[in-house]
């Protein structure tokens, strides 16, 4: 049930998922650090799937999905690392 950590290149998309199941089927929100995520721009939540398009060295943290049907709740935690772009520097040869 819980997401997996996950490491990205910068730009690269990133995706979680919180597999879950029961009856009533559970509803799923995400959450970044204590905050609510909501779709729209490059945020896409689809049921119990999170992904980050375009992603910044902003978007690295701690993501949690919460998971209940209201006889139950979980929260799963994973951690996304975005590595920056390397930049080449180029040098005159004299």
């Amino acid at each position: 049930m819980n997401p997996i950590n996950m490491t990205v290149n910068e730009s690269s998309p990133a995706s979680f998922r919180c597999n879950a199941s029961g009856d009533p089927k559970p509803v799923v929100a995400w959450f970044k650090g204590g905050s609510q995520l909501a779709a729209g721009n490059r945020i896409v939540i689809g049921g119990d799937s999170l992904t980050i398009l375009n992603t910044t060295a902003s978007d690295a943290g701690q993501y949690s999905c919460n998971v209940s049907n209201g006889l139950n709740s979980h929260v799963g935690i994973a951690y996304l690392l975005v590595q920056g772009k390397k930049s080449m520097t180029s040098h005159e040869v004299k």
